[in-house]
């Protein structure tokens, strides 16, 4: 998708010396910071940055499975209906980075927005909050928020009335206190499949959001085994919209969402002309030693038409 800029093209029909046209640049400011609220992935490319592989700071431009995630959130949200997914996911794909920029587009662009961020340890919450901030300092003065006060054990609160509140998953002895007494519109539960005392945890910060319009709750998570409330959750929400698409009824509920290591571009290698010429030859002849060269276990030609794509 093509994001036009209008203030970086306002800017280069200038010429040196050239008097601003105030009105042009007024309009085409408050056009701009309309848009950034408005579309969350303009937001994102515009005001969001990120450090890719190599280190560089980049804009943050989704790829193939943040963008579905993304238009099933953003589905959700337009249409006025509660977002709960539950995401079992692989790694490497940026899960996390996609709902921290949700998040921060919220609370940056709308006032009085509170979310509640919990993760798995100490390491983990710190990298989250991290992120939080990087998203900050590479805001524009355009959309920038002044931060009122704020600080890594607890979050931070924004001069527009919004908060953002980072936590760890907490012992049992202090696990039902984790948001309690607050009121929250949205939420992030991150690798909820090794929280400690994740039933108690997961019930009291459910309790800060109301069920309605524009509230958001994400859990999300790498497998951790059969059993626990995340493996629960996830079995209970994909029985649910199988029941509800059988009956021809929209999403709704929880909703579960899995992205596998085949949708991950980083988990895949192109083919080569020669490796697709052999691998024509081998659905003819179904020799072994065609098989055995192409490097394909049996188990994956049995399943391949489980994946079309």
């Amino acid at each position: 998708m093509t994001f036009e800029l209008d203030l970086d093209l306002y800017d280069h029909r200038r010429r040196a010396g050239d008097t601003p046209d105030i009105d042009e640049e007024l309009t085409l400011t408050q056009r701009y910071i309309a848009r950034c609220r408005e579309d969350w992935e303009f937001f994102s490319v515009k005001e969001q940055k990120i450090q890719n592989k190599d280190g560089q700071v980049v804009p943050f431009i989704w790829n193939a499975p943040q963008r579905k995630l993304a238009q099933l959130v953003i589905r959700l949200w337009k249409a006025g209906q509660p977002v709960r997914i539950i995401v079992l996911k692989a790694r490497q794909w940026g899960c996390t980075t996609l709902v921290a920029s949700f998040i921060d587009w919220q609370t940056t662009m709308s006032g009085y927005r509170k979310a509640q961020i919990i993760s798995q340890d100490e390491d983990s919450t710190n990298t989250i909050f991290e992120m939080y901030e990087f998203y900050r300092d590479n805001h524009s003065e355009l959309v920038k928020r002044f931060v009122e006060k704020g600080n890594r054990k607890h979050g931070y609160t924004m001069d527009n009335g919004s908060m953002v509140r980072v936590r760890t998953a907490g012992t049992k002895q202090v696990a039902s206190k984790v948001g309690r007494s607050k009121t929250n519109q949205l939420a992030h539960h991150s690798e909820v499949a090794f929280w400690d005392s994740p039933r108690q945890t997961h019930t009291a910060s459910g309790r800060t959001i109301k069920r309605g319009p524009f509230t958001f709750i994400i859990d999300e998570s790498t497998p951790n085994g059969a059993g626990g409330l995340f493996y629960e959750r996830y079995r209970h929400a994909k029985r649910g919209q199988q029941k509800r698409k059988s009956i021809g009824k929209p999403e709704g509920g929880l909703i579960n969402w899995f992205v596998a290591w085949f949708d991950i571009p980083e988990y895949t290698l192109p083919t080569t002309p020669e490796a697709e010429a052999l691998w024509v030859t081998y659905q003819e002849t179904k020799r072994e030693s065609d098989r055995e060269f192409l490097g394909l276990h049996r188990s994956a030609l049995e399943r391949k038409d489980e994946h079309p794509h």
